[in-house]
Order: C-alpha cells, then sequence, then structure tokens
C-alpha cells in the first residue's frame, strides 16, 4: 500500500518503529497539572508493567505485549484539545503480538517502550500537520480518498482479504478513509509548503550525472514475469502437497502453450497477479537467490521449472534479457535525477518544518 510523498519521516516511523516508549512521562511542560483518576490508573499500569522482567520465552513475550496493552489508557495525548487515542498504538501491538506467536520471536520490553513511544509520536505529528492543513485551508475530494483505496485494495487478491486484513488495525472502512484523508492533506501540505518551492536546475542535474556515473550504467537485467502459488511456515506437509500440485498442474498448461499472462492472472497468488505476473526489468540483488538464479538461467522466450522459495513456488517466463554495459544517456535520466535531488532536498526540509510546527502546538501527552 504505497501512498508516495515526501514525508518520510511519518512514513517511516508508521511502518518500522523505534524510540522510547512512555518517556514523555517525565516531559513537566507538557504533563497535565493534575492527575485525573484515569491517568492515576494508567500510572498504576504502568508501574504493573514495569515490574514485570523481561521475556525470556515467547510464551512471556506475549506476556508482555498484553501487558503493554493493558497498560495504555483510552486517551494518549491530545494536540490543540483534539484528543489523541491509543487505537493506533494498540494496533500495532496486536500486530506485534501475532508476529511474535508466528514467529516464536522474542521481544524485551525496551523493544516495546520504543514502539509505543514512536507510534504515539507520529500520531501527533500527524494530527498536528492536519490540523495546519485546515488552515491553509488544503481539501481533500472523495475521489482521492477512494483513488487510495482501489490503491490499497489492488495489493490484495479480492476486497474480502483487503477487509480482513485491514481490520486487524482495529479500524471500520469509515475510520479507514478519515485516516487516508488526513493522510492526503498532510502529503499536501509538505508539496505546498516545501516540495512545490524547490528548483533542480539543468546544470544541478548534469553536475549530479557527471559525478555518479557508475550508478548509470547498464545493469544486466531480464524482462520477466511469474506465476506464484504461496506457501509459508504455517502450512501443513499435505497443504504444500496440494500447493505442489496446482502449481504443477499450472506449469503443463504454460509448457503446451497456453498465454502466461492470462495463466498468472487466474492462478498466481503474488500482488503482480493483475498484471500478468509481469516483474518488468530483474536485476541482481533484486530477488532472493533462488529467484535470482533461476531466472538468468532462462533464455528469452523460456519457462522454467518449479522455483520454490521462502514465498512459495514460482513458475517464471524470461521475456527479454539484456547484458550489463555502456552508460544510460543522460536524456534518459534527467527526469529521474532531477526528482530525486528535489526528493532529497524535500526531506532536509521536511523535519525541520515539522518540528517548527510542532513545537508551536499545544500537546498534552498522559503517557
Amino acid at each position: 500500500m504505497k501512498l508516495k510523498s515526501f514525508i518520510s519521516i511519518l512514513a517511516a516511523i508508521s511502518i518500522f518503529l523505534a524510540g522510547i516508549f512512555f518517556s514523555a512521562c517525565n516531559k513537566k511542560s507538557d504533563s497535565p497539572s493534575k492527575t485525573s483518576a484515569e491517568t492515576g490508573k494508567t500510572f498504576e499500569a504502568i508501574e504493573k508493567f514495569e515490574k514485570i522482567g523481561d521475556a525470556s520465552s515467547p510464551e512471556s513475550t506475549l506476556k508482555l505485549i498484553d501487558e503493554a496493552l493493558n497498560s495504555l489508557p483510552e486517551v494518549v495525548a491530545s494536540v490543540n484539545d483534539v484528543k489523541i487515542t491509543s487505537r493506533p498504538i494498540k494496533a500495532t501491538l496486536q500486530r506485534l503480538k501475532v508476529q511474535a506467536s508466528h514467529q516464536n520471536q522474542g521481544i524485551n520490553k525496551q523493544q516495546i517502550k520504543q514502539m509505543v513511544n514512536q507510534v504515539l509520536e507520529a500520531e501527533i505529528q500527524r494530527e498536528v500537520m492536519f490540523q495546519h492543513g485546515k488552515k491553509l485551508k488544503i481539501e481533500v475530494l472523495d475521489k482521492d480518498v477512494s483513488d487510495i483505496l482501489d490503491l490499497m485494495k489492488s495489493r490484495f487478491n479480492n476486497e474480502e482479504e483487503f477487509l480482513k486484513e485491514f481490520s486487524k488495525s482495529g479500524l471500520n472502512l469509515e475510520m479507514l478513509k478519515k485516516q487516508i484523508s488526513q493522510n492526503i492533506v498532510v502529503t499536501r501540505v509538505i508539496q505546498k509548503e516545501i516540495q512545490d518551492k524547490i528548483e533542480i536546475s539543468d546544470q544541478q542535474t548534469l553536475d549530479f550525472y557527471k559525478k555518479n556515473e557508475n550508478s548509470f550504467k547498464n545493469p544486466e537485467s531480464v524482462h520477466a514475469a511469474h506465476i506464484l502459488i504461496k506457501v509459508d511456515n504455517k502450512f501443513s506437509d499435505k497443504d504444500k502437497e496440494i500447493a505442489r500440485k496446482k502449481i504443477d498442474d499450472i506449469l503443463i498448461k504454460a509448457q503446451e502453450g497456453e498465454d502466461f499472462a492470462e495463466l498468472a492472472k487466474q492462478y498466481s497468488e503474488g500482488p503482480s497477479a493483475s498484471r500478468g505476473g509481469d516483474l518488468n526489468n530483474v536485476t541482481r540483488n533484486q530477488m532472493v537467490k533462488e529467484f535470482e538464479d533461476a531466472v538468468f538461467k532462462l533464455n528469452e522466450g523460456e519457462i522454467s521449472d518449479v522455483v520454490e522459495t521462502q514465498f512459495g513456488f514460482h513458475i517464471i517466463k524470461a521475456y527479454e534479457k539484456k547484458e550489463a554495459g555502456g552508460l544510460v544517456q543522460f536524456d534518459q535520466v534527467k527526469e529521474n535525477i532531477s526528482n530525486f535531488l528535489k526528493r532529497s532536498e524535500a526531506e532536509q526540509r521536511t523535519k525541520p518544518y515539522i518540528e517548527d510546527i510542532v513545537g508551536k502546538a499545544d500537546i498534552k501527552r498522559f503517557i
């Protein structure tokens, strides 16, 4: 689910989490002057959480996450008197719990603290920027939201799978639409206030090209497509046998000359299925080793045998192969370089811009 923007600080926070959990409890400047009954209960829960030792087994990891969930109040912060609930934090912890359960993963208390605090700060930043966007009179149309929803749905095999997945975050459809709308506002704030004010000259673009010629050498590549039947570590031997039989039957159809793209659209369980399995140009070190080894051995127009990777069973077709060598012409990459330089400059300006707006907001943290 890709929402391209120049607010990488927010996007990264939403996905990869680090920081210090509940550290804001010690910040006198933004703590309420009086402790409510709810806050008192929260402090008791936090104290109980702090007394628990680090997890020494997968089972104790799950207990540790449960205690963290129980320590969270309904409202974790406010921005200019607008409440921020603990729902995003709890959803993140629930996903962590599922991940830890499936992978027998051990997680210590400090990691949980880091995760919670980083989600909290991300939500605070988003609310601050959303309110700032409203002051700038940035509008979002229903079509803007539906376009993003359609993009998100396209990453799943069907709408039922999509609804099941996003419901894990504790959202209903209307709440998801509201969140998307807020994200669009934040993105447009950055675009209007930062990106649109950056100009990259032709000379800057050319200088970058000349200084980074090694980056513009044509790599060896294969224009490839694949059909994937998923297998994961939760599959029983019987399930794996069924998946193998399914991919073997598809391979026979492909070898007998049936249209590969149509077979991919009909049978593939990968995200590229709707594109006929098309992966565009695959280069070295882009795919897992088993896939890479297989795709680069193929001749143009050739179809592989079944290839097994950590994702399941694949059938791969090579459409076109290109040898490495020579520089990509400047005119071919000029626009990409200009966009890259603009993004880089925008990213450098974004953090201090957000910090300035956040610093002016009335923010209270309750954990």
